[in-house]
């Protein structure tokens, strides 16, 4: 009798916490999200302004160095780095799978457009020695 005349706001509450559960736990972490910063470089008389963006997300992340000369906002270099992120008990762990490059146009001028290489890439054996593959951080 009681289920009878309270069964279908029952029915409606557990569907309502099951979905909002649900929801919940399907949510991006805390860390997902994009930052960008801007800064002002000087070497010698030019000046430079350096635009780095940072892109994580649940298991992956992504991070671009665009180099601009000052006066005319033209590029001058694009720096990528692009990856996975794993974690164990106490860190955060980023393993580098692909690096970036502008591309260039017919006039070799950087364009704003990123080109990424893989392990085995001429692009990737050339400057891999200048970066980690594995950086651990700290949670």
């Amino acid at each position: 009798m009681v289920f009878q005349r309270h069964g279908p706001i029952l029915v409606l509450t557990f569907i309502s916490i099951f979905t909002l559960l649900s929801c919940e736990s399907g949510k991006d972490p805390v860390y997902a999200g994009s930052w960008r910063s801007v800064s002002r470089v000087e070497t010698g008389d030019i000046f430079y302004r350096t635009i780095r963006t940072l892109i994580l997300t649940r298991s992956t992340y992504e991070e671009t160095y665009e180099i601009q000369r000052e006066n005319s906002g033209l590029t001058v270099g694009i720096l990528g780095m692009k990856g996975k992120i794993a974690f164990s008990r106490y860190y955060m762990i980023f393993r580098l799978e692909e690096l970036g490059s502008c591309v260039r146009d017919e006039s070799d001028a950087c364009t704003r457009t990123v080109q990424w290489f893989g392990e085995g890439s001429q692009y990737w054996n050339d400057n891999i020695p200048y970066f980690q593959k594995t950086v651990r951080g700290r949670i």
